[in-house]
């Protein structure tokens, strides 16, 4: 009966033990699973933040080619005004010339008109000139006549048929002055046509003058029409390209608007840690604080303007010297592959935790992976000048909740 009872309490203790040692084979198991889908949740969220961060890059680089468009676009627009300015000038200059040559003209009308008063002076003085050959004819003419009345006397016959001395004399002065009245006619009458001919020559010379002064008048104002046509037409397709490359810069400007949305958008879905690392932020740089661009919209000599979402640090030795986190965190993201002259190059994104996270772009070289940890001051990277850059800086942005913000409010004490 014992007996019988010893082995109904062990068989009771092996089923109790073989329980605890299902129980906790189990809860191995369960834990095991449970870790292995919590290892696969978080290779996805690494994919998916990896693809984020990719499609953020390609992003960027199509926001700099377009930021590298709307520069080529200012460049011509730039260009075209300036080419525009000449032609205005130009145009100024010629419409000048055109009031010169008005003031000319007017001169030549004014002369032209005193000419033909001239000329008129002179018709005049012809026909009085004519009227007085035709008066001396006619007195010469009548002269004759009556020498042939008085017969075929000649002057012998009226010398020597004077019958005293003082006929003789008498005589002598009337064939005195008959020969002197009728020198007189023939003269008056070569002096009046030698003066018809000279007042009909400068008559013709006053016409000559007159015309040659109306064609020259003319072939002025023509030419002067034409270069001014010229130079409008010019004017007028100077205006028509600016028209069509404002309008241009205009779709551009939209266009990186909306790229810019799509980055900020996707800013906002990345998944930070979300306590704070804490600490103030360490400027990048051990040596170099002179700013060549700031942050928020800059303007172009031609009035347009792009955003610029962070600052550019730079300075003379700068290429190759040392990037260091602005504060500890882990590394979100690392680009090395670039295509020269387009987006930010090689560049990384730090996250500090707490929605805060911090880029650095145009590296020569980056020293850090994604998924690192660094910690504030740490060399992460090397300044360079890859991407779309003038020259060799450090292109800073810092984001609070994927939003950009102004640096120097981290650094009131560094000057613009």
């Amino acid at each position: 009966m014992e007996r019988s009872k010893l082995l109904k309490i062990g068989a009771v203790l092996m089923a109790v033990l073989l329980l605890i040692s299902v129980g906790v084979y189990a809860d191995e198991a369960s834990d095991i699973a449970a870790a292995k889908e919590e290892a696969v949740r978080e290779t996805l969220r690494a994919q998916a933040k990896a693809d984020q961060m990719e499609e953020i890059n390609n992003l960027k680089d199509e926001y700099n080619d377009l930021e590298d468009k709307l520069k080529e676009l200012n460049r011509e627009i730039e260009k075209a005004n300036a080419n525009l300015s000449d032609k205005k000038a130009q145009r100024a200059k010629i419409q000048k010339q055109i009031e010169l040559i008005q003031e000319q003209i007017d001169n030549l009308i004014e002369r032209i008109e005193l000419l033909n008063q001239d000329i008129e002076a002179r018709e005049i003085e012809i026909v009085n000139l004519e009227m007085t050959i035709d008066d001396c004819y006619t007195k010469f003419e009548h002269r004759l006549r009556a020498s042939q009345v008085t017969g075929s006397a000649t002057n012998w016959e009226l010398l020597f048929g004077a019958k005293s001395l003082s006929e003789f004399l008498s005589a002598v002065q009337t064939i005195k002055r008959i020969a002197e009245y009728d020198n007189g006619l023939i003269a008056e009458l070569k002096e009046s046509k030698k003066e018809v001919e000279a007042q009909r020559a400068a008559l013709q010379k006053d016409r000559e003058e007159v015309e040659a002064l109306k064609a020259d008048a003319d072939e002025k104002r023509k030419e002067l029409d034409s270069k001014l046509a010229q130079v409008q037409d010019s004017i007028n397709s100077i205006n028509t390209t600016l028209q069509q490359t404002e309008k241009s810069k205009k779709e551009t400007e939209a266009e990186m608007a909306e790229k810019q949305q799509e980055i900020d958008n996707i800013y906002k879905q990345l998944e930070f840690d979300e306590n704070y690392v804490g600490g103030e932020f360490l400027w990048p740089s051990k040596s170099f604080t002179k700013l060549t661009s700031t942050y928020g919209w800059r303007s172009w000599s031609n009035g347009a303007s792009d955003f610029h979402t962070g600052i550019d640090i730079a300075g003379a030795g700068i290429y190759g010297t040392d990037i260091l986190a602005a504060n500890a965190g882990k590394v979100a993201y690392v680009k090395t592959t670039y295509v020269a002259g387009k987006g930010y190059g090689k560049y990384l994104i730090v996250d500090h935790g707490g929605g805060y996270s911090t880029l650095y772009a145009h590296c020569s070289s980056i020293s850090v992976k994604v998924g690192d940890t660094v910690k504030r001051g740490q060399v992460i990277a090397k300044v360079g000048s890859t991407g779309n850059s003038t020259g060799p800086h450090i292109h800073f942005e810092i984001r609070v909740n994927s939003k950009h913000q102004d640096p120097l409010l981290w650094f009131p004490n560094v000057k613009k």
